[in-house]
């Protein structure tokens, strides 16, 4: 580091001692340099897998003269889904019901969500699957407007996301090497290790340079970006 010192009785900056030990230290040529002995790339890969389950949310809003009659309405809630799920037949893999909370104590209001989740085994096939997932998404629209909730969704999930990830990852680590190894024969030198490996982005459902509409019924996408650092040998 290069140390600046204030000269006293006039003005301007004189370089420090230490500047002619900084100088003395830079080698005379780029031969005197030592070897590159790691370079690095970035990789990018996207994969694709059917769905296993989607979700919705009924997000349910209570309103009463005082708090108490609006938990005693909320709690209620579960078990007013659950039979009118059983009655419409609409069977659900997952159920979970959050408990009320107190959103504004003024107005006296109470909220509570429902998480509805289901197989997506009867909607993957492409002759007849888009059509009976719309029939879901209406009756599941119907069914929350009768029940004075908002509906969310659909969310769909693959059957094991970390799996997923690993396997872009792994997909993106390999796609970094090709360009890599060409510059590194370019210097006149090879790649001799993975030194490691940065991950840099996950995104789901945000395919790069494609407009199509993700997620869909037949597929949901996981893309991975990652940096690669490797280790050179020193020699071609």
């Amino acid at each position: 580091m290069v140390m600046l010192k204030r000269a006293s009785g006039y003005d301007g900056w004189l370089i420090g001692g230490i500047l002619c030990a900084v100088l003395l230290a830079i080698p005379a040529s780029a031969q005197d340099l030592p070897p590159m002995t790691k370079i690095e790339n970035t990789g990018e890969a996207t994969v694709y897998e059917a769905p296993a389950h989607v979700e919705f949310y009924f997000h349910l809003t209570v309103k009463e003269e005082n708090l108490e009659k609006a938990m005693a309405t909320a709690i209620k809630f579960e078990e007013n889904l659950r039979s009118r799920l059983e009655a419409e037949e609409l069977r659900t893999s997952d159920l979970e019901v959050s408990m009320p909370m107190v959103t504004d104590l003024k107005e006296k209001i109470m909220v509570t969500t429902a998480r509805l989740r289901f197989p997506m085994t009867s909607f993957i096939s492409p002759d007849t699957g888009p059509g009976q997932f719309a029939r879901l998404c209406d009756r599941l629209t119907t069914l929350a407007v009768q029940m004075n909730c908002l509906i969310a969704g659909p969310e769909f999930l693959p059957a094991d996301r970390d799996r997923m990830i690993a396997s872009a990852v792994t997909a993106a680590t390999e796609n970094a090497y090709p360009a890599a190894d060409a510059a590194a024969i370019a210097l006149k030198n090879a790649i001799y290790a993975v030194d490691h490996v940065v991950i840099e982005d996950i995104r789901w459902n945000a395919t790069p340079d494609s407009k199509l509409p993700e997620p869909t019924t037949a597929h949901i996408s996981c893309t991975a970006r990652v940096r690669v650092i490797y280790a050179l040998s020193g020699q071609p």
